[in-house]
């Protein structure tokens, strides 16, 4: 059985002005390694930001 290690609901994340995240639901069970992508608005098109977590 996976137990939930993170859960998180109508996440929002803000650099500045600038909106990046806007009602994200995540559940992340035990055990689980979770990355988040998004486009790096500070470096070329090309670029992207991530965050890894670890439950």
């Amino acid at each position: 059985m996976n137990r939930t290690a993170i859960q998180g609901t109508g996440l929002e994340k803000r650099y500045g002005k600038r909106q990046v995240l806007r009602g994200m639901d995540i559940a992340i069970p035990e055990g689980a390694i979770t990355a988040i992508l998004g486009p790096n608005v500070d470096l070329p098109a090309d670029s992207w930001r991530s965050a890894f977590l670890a439950a």
